[in-house]
């Protein structure tokens, strides 16, 4: 068909008022560096009523176009999408239009029964109503699905098929599914952050909610290699590849941590061992953080899952940092966590057995309830010329989206 777009409808950004241009030149910007090559076979026609309308190349193949659906979907800004079929706007050309959009609706759903016409005149100035198009399109569109053998019947409620609508002066559009798309805001547009992976399945979710509400992310691994093996480490490859569906480029930082968790171990209390590593990585975290422009954390941390998670150790841990620290899924329960790492395909590879940096010296009791002059006490015994060695010993990678 011709004259086929894509509607991708915004979110919360429709909500910013004098600051809308702002975020709607970083989602445009995002789309276009999400879209790769396609960017050469769809053109951004215009933009009205909190939407983009993405005009669609006559030469793309359906997988094509369900590739792009697939990327405008991911581009965290847009809350809806549909692809749109433009025509006239006169009720023998919507006729038509619905009537060809019928046959090919009911190739790919032979079990199509029901249907529904929903109209709505966008433009007062057009020559008919939505009255007037729902009665002759949908006699339209039941004349071809009893052609087709059809026992069928209107079901306003929900229909098999809906046709959709949308009337203006000159020319109208008719759209059959709308899908949901991500929300939030473009990535980018609220600043960057340090997001720490530890390959396990709580990490890669917080990054991709920090992503959705508009951080570009910057991932930090600390691994124990070669005291433990490289699984850790390649496990948050794959993660952080699968986040730049959300974000094209993430520039990952590697950091090993065995001198200072060997430090840690041999001059502090034991059961203080989780706690310290984790004012470690805050520490030496920080140093990213300035070197990169950056001034918030985002952790995986969830009140309570683990014994570094209560709230007096997370209080501990947090006045290790100058940066605010955020925690995406501080009131999330496991379920819910595995449900969104499911969705967003991390589930599978953060299931795959690994060693981390902490299961090295995890003590048999750890301290559930740090105190902080304690804590810093012992952490005068260590020495912090350390933070800087694995610092700059931290192997820098740029994870790059895969062009299609």
């Amino acid at each position: 068909m011709e004259n086929v777009y894509i509607v991708a409808n915004f979110g919360e950004i429709f909500l910013k008022g004098k600051n809308i241009s702002f975020f709607e030149k970083k989602l445009l910007k995002n789309l276009e560096m999400n879209l790769g090559s396609f960017l050469l076979k769809v053109k951004f026609e215009k933009k009205a009523g909190g939407s983009f309308y993405i005009k669609l190349g006559s030469d793309l193949k359906e997988e094509e176009i369900l590739e792009i659906e697939e990327i405008i979907k991911n581009t965290s800004g847009f809350v809806s999408f549909y692809r749109a079929y433009f025509t006239k706007s006169n009720l023998e050309d919507l006729k038509k239009l619905a009537s060809d959009l019928t046959k090919e609706e009911y190739k790919k759903n032979s079990q199509i029964k029901t249907f529904a016409v929903s109209s709505a005149r966008i433009d007062k100035e057009a020559d008919f109503g939505s009255k007037e198009a729902n009665i002759k399109v949908g006699s339209a569109v039941w004349e071809i699905l009893e052609k087709e053998g059809v026992d069928v019947s209107v079901n306003l409620n929900n229909p098999d098929l809906k046709i959709n609508i949308k009337i203006k002066k000159d020319i109208s559009f008719i759209y059959t599914k709308k899908q949901r798309a991500i929300g939030g805001f473009p990535v980018g547009s609220m600043g960057k952050a340090v997001v720490f992976f530890s390959g396990g399945i709580d990490s890669p979710v917080a990054g991709f909610l920090a992503q959705k509400r508009g951080l570009e992310i910057i991932a930090v691994h600390f691994h124990s290699f070669p005291k433990t093996d490289r699984k850790s480490i390649e496990k948050v490859k794959d993660l952080v590849q699968v986040l730049t569906k959300y974000q094209k480029n993430i520039k990952l930082y590697l950091i090993p941590i065995i001198p200072v968790q060997q430090d840690i171990v041999e001059n502090t209390e034991r059961k203080l061992a989780i706690v310290l590593q984790r004012r470690a990585f805050m520490k030496i975290g920080q140093k990213v953080a300035k070197k990169e422009g950056i001034k918030a954390f985002v952790t995986g941390d969830s009140l309570g899952q683990v014994a570094s998670q209560t709230l007096e150790n997370l209080s501990v841990v947090s006045e290790a940092s100058e940066n605010i620290i955020l925690r995406p899924l501080i009131g999330f329960d496991k379920i819910e966590i595995i449900e969104i790492a499911r969705k967003i395909g991390t589930l599978e590879i953060s299931q795959l057995p690994h060693e981390d940096a902490c299961s090295l010296f995890v003590p048999d009791s750890p301290e559930t309830k740090a105190i902080l002059s304690f804590t810093k006490g012992q952490e005068e015994k260590l020495d912090v010329s350390l933070l800087e060695e694995v610092y700059n010993n931290a192997e820098i990678l740029e994870i790059t989206k895969n062009e299609i």
